[in-house]
């Protein structure tokens, strides 16, 4: 009781149960990733002192390969710095990884996009069932334009009465997922998330 009262530290909450709760809401590691490629990034006290922001993000992040390619840890949840357009190919890897997030409900297909921080341009496009789009983006030094989200976010709408792109702002990077309302409610039911609607 007294210590409730003067402000001992939440409980922790072990890594294992994270993960085996996050899993139950949907948001899991993509096959072949387990628990010790969470740890080769941060130590377990870090995970459990701040449980499930740390996790998500990492989860959200991306491994690198022999190969020297990339993959992401899972493919049910994104980590994304907002700061990253610099050249060609930047909208395009946003694209891709909100489709993947999707699971199959947007497959774009001719993917291009324009980046030209100089002259302050940059567009993408793409074709999704038959039909072609090609969105003028804004260019704010190397930010992202915000309103490419809600652009694909209103594709989801129109494939998906169920399934929602849902964020979670961190500070000038985000956690983003796609969930059914249960799950949002469920993920917000978790201490410390406060996921909206993207």
């Amino acid at each position: 009781m007294l210590s409730r009262l003067f402000g001992k530290e939440k409980s922790e909450v072990k890594l294992e149960d994270q993960i085996k709760n996050l899993k139950n809401i949907g948001l899991e590691l993509s096959p072949g990733f387990t628990i010790e490629h969470l740890l080769k990034e941060f130590d377990r006290k870090e995970f459990e002192k701040d449980p499930y922001k740390l996790l998500l993000a990492v989860m959200g992040g991306e491994v690198e390969l022999e190969d020297q390619s990339s993959v992401p840890l899972s493919n049910k949840v994104w980590h994304f710095d907002t700061e990253c357009i610099e050249d060609r190919g930047d909208y395009v890897r946003i694209a891709n990884r909100l489709c993947d997030l999707s699971q199959g409900l947007l497959q774009i297909t001719n993917l291009k996009d324009f980046v030209d921080i100089d002259n302050r341009q940059a567009w993408i496009s793409f074709s999704l069932d038959g039909q072609e789009y090609k969105w003028d983006l804004k260019i704010e030094n190397d930010w992202v334009d915000p309103g490419i989200f809600s652009k694909f976010a209103e594709l989801l709408n129109t494939k998906s009465k169920t399934q929602r792109f849902i964020i979670m702002v961190l500070g000038q990077d985000c956690i983003i997922a796609l969930a059914e309302h249960d799950q949002l409610q469920k993920l917000n039911q978790l201490r410390g998330l406060d996921f909206d609607y993207l």
